[in-house]
């Protein structure tokens, strides 16, 4: 606010000229009425528009809560359909390769190949497309001859033989050893 002893701010009138004339006289009251009304007329609206927001400010901060409540449910959606769509590209992707193993378990099969061997096999090593070339493939590691021949081998004795008895066993150890059993052996 002015201050009235200042008087240093010249009004301006209608016609562009100051209020204060060349000897410093003050403006004259029809204009200090005037600006007074019309600045406690703004005071008045002031105060309004103060009560009227003071009134709307729960009703703002509500409408933000609701908005951010939405956005977090629409997050928690999203979150959820991302989850969900990793889970079925997961489980999409293990029954790819169940099927590529099924049918390398069939092409082995025709190739005579065992389903213990099979199970050491890389199928990303073989293109399926071409079953011919696999079967081809595979049937280098079937079995064209028997690998035993009934009995168990001993690679340690000098005719390939082990024994079979339990006493056997007993006099091959001890013999072999040279201990006793009576001795402690």
């Amino acid at each position: 606010m002015l201050d009235q002893n200042e008087g240093s701010l010249p009004l301006d009138t209608s016609d562009g000229q100051t209020n204060q004339d060349a000897a410093g006289s003050a403006p004259d009251d029809k204009q200090i009425s005037a600006l007074r009304s019309e600045a406690a007329k703004w005071r008045v609206q002031y105060r309004e528009a103060e009560k009227t927001l003071k009134e709307l400010q729960p009703l703002i901060e509500k409408a933000k809560a609701d908005e951010e409540a939405q956005k977090s449910d629409i997050e928690k959606f999203a979150a959820k359909l991302s989850a969900l769509e990793n889970e079925r590209d997961a489980f999409k992707s293990q029954a790819d390769a169940e099927a590529k193993r099924n049918k390398l378990i069939v092409l082995a099969a025709k190739a005579g190949v065992p389903i213990d061997v099979v199970q050491f096999l890389d199928i990303n090593q073989f293109n399926l497309e071409e079953e011919d070339d696999v079967v081809k493939a595979l049937s280098a590691l079937a079995h064209t001859k028997p690998v035993s021949t009934g009995k168990p081998a001993n690679p340690g004795s000098p005719d390939g033989s082990a024994p079979t008895s339990e006493d056997d066993l007993k006099d091959w150890y001890y013999r072999k050893s040279g201990r006793n059993i009576f001795f402690g052996g």
